[in-house]
C-alpha cells in the first residue's frame, strides 16, 4: 500500500495478481480494469520494481546535465548563478550532495539498468556511471552495442 498512486483495495488486487501471473503482460491484464487503466497499472508496477514509495520526493534534489553545445554553455553559466537546485554535470557532483540526492541517484541507476535490459541489444547493469551509456541513450534514444561511439 506504500506504493505511489495505490488507492484502497488496489494493493490486494496487485498482490493476488502477482501470485497468479506467469508473465509481466499477464500481471498487467489481471490488475487492469475500468477503474485501474493500463497506464496507471504500468506506473505502479514500475514503481514497485524500482523500489519507489508514496513518500518518495516528487521534486528532484538536483538538475542533471547530460550534454550541451556552445550556446548551452552560455545558458549553463547563467543557470548556475540563478538555479535554485544544484546542477550536476558528473557523478561526483551528485555524490557530493545530501542523502536525498543519493537516493534519487540510486533510483536513476536502477531505472537505467531496467532500460538496458529492455533494449533490442541488452547491456550489463551499472552503465549509469559511464559516459558511453549517456551518449547512446540520449543521442540515439536507445542503447545498442552495435552503435558504440
Amino acid at each position: 500500500r506504500n506504493l505511489p498512486d495505490v488507492s484502497e483495495g488496489l494493493e490486494n488486487r496487485i498482490y493476488e495478481s502477482a501470485r497468479a501471473a506467469v508473465s509481466l503482460e499477464d500481471l498487467y491484464a489481471r490488475i487492469k480494469s475500468k477503474r485501474y487503466p493500463l497506464a496507471r497499472v504500468r506506473r505502479i508496477v514500475l514503481s514497485a520494481f524500482l523500489g519507489l514509495t508514496a513518500d518518495f520526493p516528487r521534486l528532484p534534489p538536483y538538475l542533471r546535465l547530460l550534454a550541451f553545445s556552445e550556446k548551452g554553455r552560455q545558458i549553463l553559466n547563467t543557470a548556475k548563478k540563478t538555479a535554485s537546485l544544484p546542477i550536476a554535470a558528473n557523478v561526483s557532483d551528485i555524490l557530493s550532495l545530501d542523502k536525498r540526492a543519493d537516493n534519487v541517484f540510486e533510483l536513476e541507476n536502477r531505472a537505467t539498468d531496467l532500460y538496458s535490459l529492455c533494449t533490442p541489444c541488452a547491456e550489463p547493469c551499472g552503465l549509469e556511471m559511464t559516459c558511453a551509456c549517456w551518449e547512446r541513450k540520449y543521442l540515439f534514444g536507445y542503447s545498442d552495442k552495435r552503435n558504440k561511439l
